[in-house]
């Protein structure tokens, strides 16, 4: 960095190890630093923000803050542009695989922050395919049920044990504790006649066997039968139907705000402010959560789009899209990159 006069690192994930070193050093040499993940909005979003995100994040917590920044900023476009199929995903993430297998030799000091072997990994997707329509089984009865009024229930949705947003940004060593800690509240403070959904990550690979695991830890806790574990289904309709929904920090939060579904947060996240998300604890959230102030959500929204941009990394479009406007976010004064958020004054370059 020194010697080549680095100004800014990009890096494309947060809290991966060697990116966490990068920025210790960028920190101390006054480099600038920016991460590039996944939106907080979806599904054709993505995020580019100053050193991390999610609980590193130092996008604004206040109200007051977020109206200001949220000034002449339009809300974001909520209208799908650049969409991929799930075999384009997957695709992806199994060429990466393979290159990382093959090309080890050419490594031999790298050490991999993958939570298990590819091909472990792959194996477990493969008893995924075959148990995918009882899966879509189960949804479907569910969702029948919903619609006919016969289920009283909250949303609890699941994320990936392997996500970063889980390992470095919460407090949670294992998605198992948030559980454990949701069945305690659940059972000595919801009403009898309420159930839990419980929705699994859709890339969920089963390596963590949750579907047993659930219903092991529902059986110990004693509410076995109110306990429902999907993989699948219609996000906003188990939303909308839903008295609440539970997280540690995942961006369906997000999405449950602007459905006008009330959120407890049990993790640190951009969208855990006071109006928005439920303050008093997971205990009072069953029976009184606290309802969503519509004009902060339009604020909080305007203010994200500053750390927003629209694109895709699968769709061509998309990437092309997203690469031009982070271009666009930079300026060169001299030889040093600033950034602004100010899209009025920034000048393609």
């Amino acid at each position: 960095m020194s010697e080549r006069r680095i100004t800014d690192i990009i890096y494309y994930a947060d809290r991966f190890p060697y990116h966490k070193t990068a920025l210790k050093r960028a920190r101390a040499r006054g480099v600038n630093v920016w991460v590039i993940e996944f939106g907080y909005l979806r599904p054709d979003w993505i995020t580019f923000e100053r050193e991390g995100m999610g609980a590193f994040s130092s996008f604004p917590r206040s109200k007051v803050a977020i109206q200001e920044l949220a000034q002449g900023r339009d809300l974001p476009d909520s209208s799908n542009k650049f969409s991929h199929g799930f075999i384009v995903e997957a695709w992806n993430e199994v060429v990466f695989d393979l290159l990382q297998f093959f090309g080890r030799p050419l490594y031999p000091f790298y050490r991999s922050d993958r939570m298990y072997w590819p091909w472990r990994e792959y194996f477990f997707w493969l008893v995924e395919f075959a148990r995918k329509g009882r899966y879509r089984r189960d949804v479907s009865d569910l969702e029948d049920r919903i619609r006919h009024n016969e289920i009283y229930y909250n949303l609890v949705a699941m994320q990936l044990q392997a996500d970063y947003q889980i390992r470095d940004s919460s407090d949670y060593s294992d998605l198992g504790e948030f559980l454990d800690e949701v069945f305690g509240s659940f059972v000595n403070h919801a009403a009898p006649d309420r159930e839990l959904v419980i929705k699994l990550h859709p890339l969920d690979s089963g390596a963590e066997h949750w579907h047993r695991r659930i219903l092991d830890m529902a059986e110990m806790h004693g509410v076995e039968r109110r306990v429902h574990v999907i993989k699948g289904g219609d996000l906003a309709e188990l939303l909308t139907n839903s008295n609440g929904v539970v997280l540690v920090n995942s961006t369906v939060g997000i999405r449950a705000l602007g459905l006008n579904v009330p959120v407890c947060v049990m993790g640190s996240a951009v969208f855990d402010i006071n109006g928005l998300n439920h303050k008093g604890g997971l205990d009072s959230f069953w029976n009184f959560p606290t309802q969503i102030d519509r004009r902060l959500l339009e604020d909080f929204l305007r203010a994200l789009s500053t750390i927003q941009i629209k694109g895709s990394f699968y769709d061509p479009a998309g990437r092309r899209a997203a690469i031009s406007e982070i271009c666009n976010r930079f300026r060169v004064a001299g030889d040093k990159l600033l950034y602004s958020t100010d899209l009025a004054e920034i000048e393609p370059q």
